[in-house]
């Protein structure tokens, strides 16, 4: 199963949240870590924003780790219909 995070919990991980790291640490070696292009954009907005870019180093650990969703009409609609579900 590939689990996408979204930038909020990106930025807790990265803060060092042990709840949060926790729960992705705990993962099967069969789950996979996905995260969209856009999780990465605003991680990097938020960088270059505050100048420290140094932190991009997380990002780029993270492709080692992770799949980069790319956005689609078919996936917009689902995330749409899980939003609205709850």
């Amino acid at each position: 199963m590939i689990y996408c995070l979204d930038t909020d919990i990106l930025i807790e991980y990265f803060r060092g949240n042990n709840v949060v790291k926790n729960k992705i640490e705990s993962l099967s070696e069969h789950d996979n870590i996905g995260i969209t292009w856009f999780s990465f954009y605003e991680f990097f907005k938020g960088i270059f924003i505050s100048g420290k870019l140094e932190e991009e180093s997380f990002l780029n650990a993270l492709l080692d780790y992770t799949v980069i969703l790319e956005a689609s009409y078919y996936s917009s609609k689902i995330g749409g219909d899980i939003y609205a579900a709850f």
